[in-house]
């Protein structure tokens, strides 16, 4: 074995807007990094709404 994947303490609310946006993309209604962009906002606001501190990487 190489290594363990954890899932994080929010895989699952942010997993499907992942999808959701994802899907978007491929369609052409946004762009790439629109959809990036949207996803780590919804697991910025999900995570906050749950106490759970984090650092955004630059």
């Amino acid at each position: 074995m190489i290594g363990k994947f954890e899932l994080g303490p929010n895989y699952d609310a942010w997993f499907p807007e992942l999808q959701d946006q994802w899907g978007k993309a491929v369609a052409g209604e946004i762009t790439l990094a629109e959809a990036l962009e949207a996803v780590q906002t919804f697991v910025a606001s999900d995570l906050d709404a749950k106490g759970i501190s984090y650092t955004v990487a630059e």
